[in-house]
């Protein structure tokens, strides 16, 4: 049982599931860092998530440009196929 502190502002907890190996993998890691699961887990956490909410709000608008230009590359392919195809027919007959 963990005992905290009165002025301990940790009061919120996350819980997730990882495969037996992962969870090893895991605590061998926390283990050769000198720190408990929880102390690794959250300090890699914070150090991957580093980004300001400017550059998070970036990125979504990044991702959702890439999307866009994937969707309408998408349509000028299936345009191409379109118009190879009617050629095609065309030269044919």
């Amino acid at each position: 049982m963990a005992f905290h502190l009165a002025d301990d502002p940790r009061d919120q907890r996350l819980e997730t599931r990882v495969t037996p190996e992962d969870k090893v993998m895991i605590q061998n890691a926390a283990a050769a860092r000198g720190r408990s699961v929880s102390q690794f887990i959250v300090q890699r956490a914070l150090q991957r998530s580093d980004f300001s909410n400017g550059e998070w709000r970036t990125l979504r608008e990044l991702r959702g440009t890439l999307e866009t230009l994937q969707y309408l590359a998408m349509l000028q392919v299936e345009d191409w196929k379109g118009r190879r195809q009617t050629r095609i027919r065309v030269h044919r007959r």
